[in-house]
């Protein structure tokens, strides 16, 4: 019971490998991963050249089994020329020993020496088969064939034997009927290993032509295969290359119209996976400063602004200008303290003005008044004087001055009037 449960519990932990390998493969850099394509392609390229280097091995043997056979071959028909040349001079060779002419000496010692020479050039390369011929079947063929032709021989020196001793007959019927056997039988065996070395090319020659039809059907299959998986692993490389570089031009394509919301993602550690990290510093630094940007436009001057380095421009223009509004409100504050105090001065300055022209006014009708006074005592006088001119004119001797003193005149309420106005005294 124990060891079904550990068996069980090992399966899943043999499950997640593909997904540990997918994302040991998702480490590897671009330029790893265009070196490991390739080293495929290299190793593909390298199974092909072994398939057709396998195949031109084998062909390599069998040129060298058909060089063999074809030495086999030429062996085999120089020793049947050497046995034609001799059976065709020994018959030659009878035939002058028959006719007995003396002046054909020569001829017929050189055509026993062809005998000789042909018998020989056939016995050396029997001899060469039959320790050399690449079949076991050439070489037993060979040894019978060398067998027949000493026997055929034989028959040849005793037809010599006979034209030396004088007995040209008995010359003639050896080459002719006694030895009729022994050269049927070379030559059915010169035919027999004619056709076993003729049948063991023609086999090598078929098994040539499979070799080559397979080994070429074998190069075009592996080629046609190391193609497709070439192209499957250039498929993957370009996915994994223009995919996520797709998503980071889509986003950037949002960010330039202004919509920080955008997210910046890749699911690979290589290249493409810092760009797109970095990328997304970017959107989240943005995102700090317009956050920046929107607390300084609503009047929110306390927020701080750090630039994340010396060459944060934006980071510094904020802070210069935070720190300048900052400044400029104060300013502001100060000057607005200082305009309400005189706003109150002034207040108080208009107030006492109109103090001043209330003053004024009264006094403008205390003075129109005593002039309206002044101009009543004035037509009072002028009727009293015209009175006393008439009297006078009636009566000049009843005249007498009257006892109007200018006091009657001007009254003591038309003094002159004073008026206080602050700061200034205005007389009348």
């Amino acid at each position: 019971m124990s060891a079904a449960t550990s068996s069980s519990d090992a399966v899943p932990a043999a499950i997640p490998a593909p997904a540990g390998i997918l994302q040991g493969i998702k480490t590897i850099g671009l330029r790893g991963r265009i070196l490991g394509l390739a080293i495929g392609l290299m190793a593909l390229g390298a199974v092909c050249g072994a398939v057709a280097l396998s195949g031109l091995l084998t062909e390599k043997t069998k040129v060298n089994q058909v060089s063999t056979s074809f030495k086999d071959f030429r062996a085999e028909r120089d020793a049947y020329e050497g046995w034609l040349t001799a059976d065709d001079q020994t018959n030659m060779y009878a035939a002058l020993g028959v006719l007995g002419d003396r002046s054909e000496h020569q001829l017929a010692a050189a055509t026993w020496n062809q005998v000789v020479q042909g018998h020989a050039q056939a016995v050396a390369r029997l001899g060469w088969l039959q320790a050399h011929a690449s079949e076991p079947g050439i070489r037993r063929a060979a040894a019978a064939t060398l067998s027949d032709l000493k026997t055929y021989y034989a028959y040849t020196m005793q037809m010599h034997a006979a034209l030396v001793a004088g007995h040209p007959r008995r010359a003639v019927r050896l080459v002719t009927v006694v030895n009729a056997a022994a050269s049927n039988r070379a030559q059915s065996a010169f035919d027999a290993m004619g056709q076993t070395i003729t049948a063991g090319a023609a086999k090598i020659n078929g098994q040539a032509s499979d070799q080559v039809a397979s080994s070429v059907q074998l190069v075009v299959i592996v080629a046609v295969a190391a193609l497709i998986v070439g192209i499957l692993l250039a498929l993957w490389l370009m996915r994994s290359i223009i995919r996520p570089l797709a998503r980071l031009t889509r986003a950037a394509e949002r960010l330039a119209q202004g919509d920080l919301e955008v997210r910046a993602h890749a699911d690979t550690q290589d290249e493409i996976g810092r760009l797109a990290a970095a990328f997304q510093g970017s959107i989240s630094y943005l995102k700090e400063m317009a956050g920046v940007a929107e607390e300084v436009a609503g009047g929110n001057l306390s927020v701080s602004v750090r630039p994340r380095s010396e060459h944060d421009v934006l980071g510094q223009a904020f802070h210069r200008m935070r720190t300048k509004l900052a400044s400029t409100i104060e300013e502001i504050a100060r000057s607005s303290d200082t305009v309400g105090t005189a706003s109150s001065e002034m207040a108080q300055s208009s107030q006492q003005a109109g103090m001043a022209v209330g003053e004024i006014a009264n006094a403008v009708g205390s003075v129109a008044e005593g002039a309206e006074r002044q101009v009543r005592s004035l037509e009072q006088a002028r009727e009293i004087f015209r009175g006393e001119a008439e009297d006078v004119a009636v009566a000049p001797g009843r005249f007498r001055p009257s006892a109007i003193s200018p006091a009657r005149i001007a009254r003591p309420h038309d003094r002159p009037t004073q008026l206080t106005i602050p700061g200034a005294v205005v007389k009348g």
